[in-house]
Parts: structure tokens; C-alpha cells; sequence
């Protein structure tokens, strides 16, 4: 007669508690630094002078007003299309919310975004999350989520992107909400950074694996439709840039 194997509960308590512990050491840690340093750059200029802009209602067109302010650049106003427009839209929406200047919206951002890499961490490795969070405790890290950079968006991206693929692999039948949330990894990657429009490529690429190796044709045909409609939408975004500037980017 087999023995009864218990489950422990507080080894459970403790690697979430892991979590919460890396989660508050990586948030002050950002706090600290942007309230003592600033963390600015001509990029995070760009970034908060849009949110600010959206909040003044003046929509997707820079004025020179809040750039001035700011670092007394002179540059001029203009379309926003040097950089997606993904992560100051979420500034915005962030200090809409929260009723926080767009500096310290962002910087809140950021630590949502870090919230959501751990969740992601978490569901992925289970009970070893901890281990792999650590990684957001690097100095270059730390240093990436203290300044007002897309890039924080974009590693979450590229996360939430990897995560969706693995999603996509490992499931054994071909679940719609599966593929939309692939479609819109795949999107995000691209609001947050022009080359995350490569997604279309890797996408596609397991779409002809599907068709040609497995001869799954349709987990082929499904994953070249949501490869498609990353297509379409990213070129409607560029198209529109290209009417306000005369540049897709």
C-alpha cells in the first residue's frame, strides 16, 4: 500500500513570497532612483510630451511648449511617428487614471509592466518563478525601468509574445482565444517598438512549419490568418504615419 504524499502549502507561501519580496525591492529601487536622479532622456522628452499632449486633448501632435519645458530642446511639434505610439498612450491612460503627473505615470507604468513580466514568470515556471525573477534585479534592468523607455514595454512584449507562442506549441487543440492572444502579443511588440513588427516573420514561419512539416493544415491555416491580420493592422499604422509625415516611421 502506496504512502499519501501532502502537498505543503507554506513551500507554496514562501516562493510567492519570493515574488512579492523581488516585486517591492525592484519598485522602490525605481522610486528612489527617478525621485533623486530624474532618469530623462531626449527619447523620454518625446514620450511624456505626447502623454502630456493627450491630456491637453491636442491629440498625436507634439506642441513645443511642454518639450521646452522640459529640456529646452527647441525641437518642433509635429505628428508623433519617430516612435510607435503605444507606450505614451498607456502614460496617458495611466495618469488619466491615477491623476498623477506624466513623469510619475510613467514611472508607475513601469512597475505594472514589471508586475506583469512576474506574473508572467510565474505562470510559466510555477514553483521556480522566483529563481527567474531575479533576472529584473540586474543593474541594466533597473537602469532600463528607471528612465521613461519603451523598451520596458517592449521586453514585456516580447514576453507576453514568447509566452503566447509557447501557448500556441504546447496546445494540443486549436483554441481561438489561443491565437488572439498571439495576434495581439504580436501587436503589442510592434506599438511598443517598430522592429517588433518581425513577430509577422515568426509567426509565419511556424505557420509553414504547421503546413509543410506536421501537416497540420489548420493550426497552419489559422496561424497564417493571425500573421495576416498582424500584417493589415501594422500597415494600416504605418499608411497613416506615412499620410501625416510622408514616412512610414
Amino acid at each position: 500500500m502506496g504512502s499519501i504524499k501532502f502537498k505543503n502549502p507554506f513551500s507554496f507561501q514562501k516562493q510567492n513570497g519570493y515574488q512579492v519580496l523581488i516585486f517591492l525591492i525592484f519598485s522602490i529601487s525605481v522610486i528612489l532612483k527617478s525621485y533623486f536622479q530624474g532618469y530623462l532622456s531626449p527619447d523620454s522628452v518625446e514620450y511624456l510630451a505626447l502623454a502630456q499632449n493627450l491630456l491637453d486633448g491636442n491629440g498625436y501632435f507634439l506642441s513645443t511648449g511642454y518639450l521646452l519645458s522640459i529640456n529646452n530642446t527647441g525641437q518642433e511639434g509635429g505628428f508623433f511617428a519617430v516612435f510607435p505610439a503605444g507606450y505614451p498612450t498607456l502614460i496617458y491612460i495611466v495618469s488619466k487614471l491615477t491623476g498623477f503627473s506624466v513623469y510619475w505615470a510613467s514611472k508607475l507604468l513601469n512597475i505594472l509592466i514589471i508586475m506583469g513580466i512576474l506574473l508572467f514568470f510565474q505562470k510559466l515556471f510555477n514553483k521556480n518563478a522566483h529563481i527567474y525573477s531575479l533576472v529584473i534585479l540586474f543593474a541594466s534592468y533597473l537602469e532600463i525601468f528607471s528612465y521613461t523607455w519603451s523598451e520596458t514595454i517592449f521586453i514585456f512584449s516580447l514576453v507576453w509574445f514568447s509566452f503566447s507562442l509557447h501557448k500556441v506549441i504546447k496546445s494540443p487543440i486549436n483554441s481561438w482565444p489561443i491565437f488572439i492572444n498571439l495576434t495581439m502579443a504580436s501587436i503589442a511588440l510592434f506599438l511598443s517598438r517598430y522592429i517588433g513588427a518581425f513577430s509577422i516573420g515568426v509567426i509565419g514561419s511556424l505557420a509553414l512549419y504547421n503546413l509543410f512539416i506536421m501537416k497540420d493544415y489548420k493550426r497552419a491555416f489559422i496561424l497564417l490568418t493571425v500573421s495576416l491580420v498582424s500584417f493589415i493592422l501594422i500597415s494600416i499604422y504605418l499608411y497613416n504615419n506615412y499620410l501625416e509625415t510622408g514616412s512610414p516611421p
